[in-house]
């Protein structure tokens, strides 16, 4: 009878100890995050990918000579549209989708080694100069894609002229 008096507690304890060792996981899941800048990194890619559709949709709408009070239309839609985007994918709705995320991936030793790295002088580097890494490897990319898009392009042209006449149909429809 006492053993199972005693397998009962164990069995009942167990659940409360697996809920601690994942609150603690949880927590320097959290603390890496912090340490990462997750909340500032995604706040720059929302706010660049916005002007990036804001320059883009002002260029066409200007080329295609759209008047002011259709340019207001889609200035208001994109407002509309964006703040709907950054309601569903900011750092604030998406936060505890990030936490679970790295907490299911690594183990609590593995972010235990993170967490070491990130607060070390390396890993304090690191973090500061991720984004400068990312700037120049974003324009590196740029520039080689600039320098091969007339050869892709020429690809591009030379496959649907190839497909149109294997078809026996024109693959450009205008």
């Amino acid at each position: 009878m006492k053993r199972l008096a005693f397998v009962l507690v164990l069995l009942f304890c167990l659940p409360v100890s697996l809920r601690a060792d994942d609150a603690s996981k949880r927590a320097k899941v959290q603390e890496m995050l912090d340490l990462l800048h997750i909340d500032r990194t995604m706040d720059q890619l929302m706010t660049l990918l916005q002007k990036q559709a804001t320059a883009a949709t002002n260029a066409q709408m200007s080329s295609s000579g759209a008047s002011a009070d259709q340019k207001a239309r889609v200035d208001a839609f994109q407002k509309q549209l964006f703040d709907y985007i950054d309601s569903q994918l900011s750092w604030k709705s998406m936060q505890a989708d990030y936490v679970d995320m790295y907490a299911q991936t690594f183990t609590e030793d593995e972010i235990d080694g993170m967490l070491a790295f990130y607060k070390s002088p390396a890993g304090t580097a690191m973090i500061a100069k991720t984004p400068e890494l990312t700037q120049k490897s974003s324009a590196m990319a740029q520039k080689k894609l600039l320098a091969v898009a007339p050869q892709i392009q020429k690809m591009i042209q030379d496959f649907a002229s190839t497909a149109g006449k294997r078809s026996g149909t024109s693959v450009n429809s205008n």
